[in-house]
């Protein structure tokens, strides 16, 4: 099964600026350039300073990693 990024990129869909209500896939190992399991969230305001504000899903009442809550 794909994971998201490689259907996205075969959908020709990726691109590296979004707008409001875009998915964001983040790249957070180390910026090794792969980001389809990293992390994912919904992008909902383009700073316009470099930035974007977004609204992501992990879980945990305990350790933020899973479980329990949207946060």
């Amino acid at each position: 099964m794909p994971t998201i990024h490689e259907w996205a990129k075969k959908k020709g869909y990726v691109k590296y600026s979004g707008e409001p209500g875009d998915l964001v896939i983040f790249d957070w190992n180390c910026g090794n350039g792969v980001a389809e399991r990293d992390h994912v969230g919904f992008m909902v305001k383009d700073n316009k300073n470099g930035t974007i504000t977004t609204y992501e899903g992990n879980t945990s009442s305990i350790s933020n990693g899973n479980g329990d809550c949207v946060q």
